[in-house]
């Protein structure tokens, strides 16, 4: 089945890509279903979004870190943490760690 889509561009935009798309022997048809087959085969946009031209967007990683930090707490049985008890946990790693840092800081002196 073939489905037919109508789409409003700038005559601009479309003549610029059609030269890109003509020097690389492609028509503007075929690079339209070239997108949308990449778009499939990586499950979101082909390209990276970005902010400027310099700054890349972190909102795709971030998600993605978000996805694979839930399934790990899936897997380790705490994805129904609640969020006191998450803290809690954290400000007594915290709590240790500082207290290590320093059980360090005063072996360092002792020992010089």
């Amino acid at each position: 089945m073939i489905a037919k889509y109508e789409i409003t561009l700038d005559n601009k935009i479309v003549e610029q890509a059609e030269k890109i798309y003509n020097h690389l022997g492609i028509d503007l048809a075929a690079a339209i279903r070239m997108f949308l087959v990449k778009t499939i085969r990586v499950q979101g946009l082909p390209f990276d979004l970005t902010l400027n031209s310099n700054e890349p967007y972190q909102a795709f990683e971030a998600a993605r870190a978000a996805i694979e930090i839930s399934k790990h707490a899936e897997k380790k049985g705490i994805s129904d943490m609640p969020l006191e008890e998450i803290n809690r946990i954290i400000a007594e790693t915290r709590k240790e760690a500082k207290a290590r840092r320093a059980r360090q800081v005063q072996q360092s002196t002792v020992e010089r």
